[in-house]
């Protein structure tokens, strides 16, 4: 191969990787460009980042100060108080309370814990104004699975509930020393439970109805 045909051979490579590297950064300009002219995406696939802004809201029945979404309905953490009194500080989602907040009624009664769409649902503390405390699981506004009620006069209750009664095992306590620990059935002792004295001296083991011993039984003595 002669020199000409050589050095023309070297000129056309070297055009041909010029336009190789030109090209690789026309696209990389071009990836630049569309990166920062398109939305970048967030949050869940598919759904629109809502905005978020701080706004106050008068309603016919009280008035809003929170977080609110692009629609203009409470979404996020805010506090709503109703012209009756009541008052709710909490998480929001699309105007329902929805995740952690406090409810405080107008007569003093207070809730403290989980929301599902405007209902207490998980775990949280009702304080009553009768000084009673209960503190456990919630489903749709009632005491149901497990939880802790206590009394003003030192009685407690552990156990089970359905449709705010005791139901399932649980135990009472009360403030003098005595203990029950057994079945309930509508809010009564019901089914088969053991009771033992405040001093300790008897105790009985056997079946309940309606809060009384009913059935078969033994009674001991220590």
């Amino acid at each position: 191969m002669s020199l000409i045909a050589a050095s023309f051979i070297a000129i056309i490579e070297a055009i041909l990787m010029m336009n190789i590297l030109l090209r690789h950064i026309v696209i990389l300009l071009f990836l630049l460009i569309v990166g920062t002219v398109l939305p970048q995406a967030s949050g869940t696939y598919g759904a629109p980042t809502p905005v978020v802004s701080v706004a106050t809201i008068k309603y016919s029945n009280g008035a809003y100060r929170g977080n609110i979404d692009n629609n203009g309905r409470r979404n996020g953490h805010g506090e709503y108080i109703w012209t009756d009194g009541h008052v709710y500080e909490g998480d929001w989602l699309a105007d329902k309370m929805h995740g952690k907040g406090k409810f405080i009624l107008a007569d003093g009664r207070v809730y403290d814990g989980d929301w599902l769409e405007d209902k207490m649902h998980g775990k949280g503390k009702f304080t009553y104004t009768s000084g009673n405390v209960y503190d456990g699981e919630f489903l749709d506004n009632l005491r149901n699975g497990k939880g802790k009620y206590t009394f003003p006069n030192g009685d407690v209750f552990v156990g089970e509930y359905k449709d705010d009664l005791r139901n399932g095992k649980g135990k009472e306590f009360w403030a003098d020393g005595s203990l029950y620990d057994g079945e309930f059935l509508g809010g009564l002792r019901n089914g088969l439970g053991t009771e033992t004295d405040m001093w300790k001296l008897f105790r009985y083991q056997g079946e309940w109805s309606n809060d009384k011993m009913h059935g078969k039984g033994v009674m001991s003595l220590f």
